[in-house]
């Protein structure tokens, strides 16, 4: 790859000038950039931000060190191992890194906090040895996988710890915290034997793999739990709250039966359509269940419910042809694959509209969210040399290299992804910000989460040495695969 270059006086210029355009501005400043990781293969897929303001991540790594090790004890168990972050707001710095795993594969995929500081972690285990607490739920692996549910106190110690799983597979992938501190979490299995509740929405596995849903309470008790698909395969994504207390679902399924229920689309379009379901706050009975898809593969990966409790489904699809009728709008798939959005009346369970994002490459949502205006944030990972979004708007660009297109004349590489970081209005129709942010190789944005003062946080991981920092934990990348990064924008 050909880099652009220039004479050293030039660059220092012109690295001024960025500097005075971008920070001169306090509106989409970036405030702190930095790398997190050892020798190995580190990844952040999960982040929130707790009462008082600190930084969680949930991660996994093959590092026999991460961070401080002098400070930061982090003894590599085996395999991948599970962990969770914490970042003191006040000083950057780490105040605990909690290992969660065995001898295999385990790995964080979904993170929260309560009122007083706990943090609950979800995530998935090969290891037989995932340590649980004695009165847990399941003390004992029982297949090839399970998915794992853990509480720690503020300070890191392990409150409580559950595995959930069958025979064979399963996947934890997100969870969410009600009200009353109960905590729903969403995945997928093809064990026949998983633990369900006599309310099950479906009792039975019903294909090759079904989502589930499963409900435990603050102490790790089982207090609901359902298989949901049909014949195909089926996986649960994410899923949120109504204020309402009902459950928004999301996922992807080719199953020809999927259980639908005052549908927008009762019937698959592709070979991989998304779905959306919506659970009542009675008795978890399906109270709408559709397909959303094209003549592709169309795959959900997050929901957000806006001040209205509106459903927004964010997805990836290579369909050319996203159904949407008179909603959709006059852009259609540019690239191999593009982002979508779908916009979902929670009460008449109507479709308001729908829309492709993306560019000329591979574009693919990875977290989605909304802010306190309910403008749009969705995150992921491009080789699209131009995400141009939106043949109406110029959106406003982000970024410690300034100009986009000076970005790619420098940086792009389509054989590696880029994070992106794309802002729209609540209806999805207008860009309000583009980003593409990274250095050579790769570098991929996976968890997102926006506080009360309007500041995104982002995580992922990256293994090009370029990526810029700033009031760094650690200023370069360590080595191995990746290194986890993290992120702190004002938006």
């Amino acid at each position: 790859m050909k880099l652009f270059t220039a004479p050293p006086y030039l660059l220092i210029l012109f690295c001024l000038v960025i500097s005075v355009k971008v920070f001169a501005n306090e509106q989409y400043v970036i405030h702190h950039s930095t790398f997190i990781g050892g020798e190995g293969t580190d990844d952040c897929d999960t982040v929130t931000i707790d009462h008082s303001g600190n930084t969680l991540l949930g991660c996994h790594s093959t590092s026999r060190y991460l961070a401080n090790k002098k400070l930061n004890r982090f003894n590599h168990k085996g395999g991948m191992d599970a962990f969770v972050i914490k970042i003191n707001k006040h000083s950057n710095n780490i105040d605990f890194i909690t290992q969660l795993g065995g001898d295999e594969w385990d790995g964080v995929q979904g993170l929260a906090t309560d009122a007083s500081g706990n943090i609950y972690a979800v995530g998935s285990t090969y290891s037989s040895n995932f340590p649980t607490s004695a009165n847990a739920q399941q003390i004992k692996f029982a297949g090839k996988s399970d998915a794992f549910l853990v509480k720690l106190n503020q300070h890191g110690e392990i409150i409580w710890s559950t595995l959930f799983g069958g025979a064979e597979d399963e996947d934890g992938r997100n969870l969410v915290l009600d009200d009353h501190g109960n905590i729903h979490i969403i995945g997928r299995t093809n064990s026949k034997d998983l633990t369900v509740t006599e309310d099950a929405i479906q009792p039975d596995l019903a294909g090759q793999t079904d989502a589930f849903i499963a409900s435990f309470t603050p102490q790790g008790r089982l207090l609901f739990s359902s298989y949901l698909g049909g014949k195909g395969y089926d996986k649960g994504f994410d899923i949120k709250l109504l204020s309402s207390g009902k459950k928004a679902i999301v996922g992807s399924t080719d199953s020809i039966d999927f259980p639908v229920k005052n549908a927008i689309y009762h019937h698959p379009f592709g070979q991989e359509d998304m779905f959306v379901v919506l659970l009542n706050d009675k008795n978890n009975q399906i109270e709408f269940a559709t397909y959303i898809g094209g003549a592709g593969i169309d795959t959900g990966v997050s929901i957000i419910i806006d001040s209205q409790d509106n459903i927004l489904a964010v997805g990836q699809t290579h369909s050319p042809n996203m159904s949407g009728g008179h909603h959709i709008q006059k852009k259609r798939l540019k690239g191999k694959s593009d982002v979508f959005i779908v916009k979902i009346n929670s009460k008449t369970h109507t479709l308001t509209n729908l829309d492709y994002l993306g560019g000329s490459g591979i574009d693919r949502p990875r977290n989605a969210l909304v802010d306190d205006s309910d403008n749009i944030i969705i995150i992921g990972q491009t080789n699209s040399e131009a995400l141009h979004l939106n043949d109406s708007v110029t959106a406003k660009p982000l970024g410690i290299w300034g100009d986009i297109k000076q970005y790619f004349k420098t940086y792009f590489n389509d054989n590696y992804d880029n994070g992106f970081i794309i802002k729209l209005d609540n209806n999805g129709s207008q860009v309000l910000l583009s980003a593409v942010l990274g250095g050579d190789k790769t570098d991929v944005f996976e968890g997102a989460v926006i506080d009360k003062h309007n500041m995104l946080t982002v995580t992922g991981l990256s293994n090009s040495h370029n990526f810029e920092t700033i009031k760094p934990l650690q200023s370069e990348f360590k080595g191995g695969r990746f290194d986890i990064i993290l992120m702190k924008i004002k938006l």
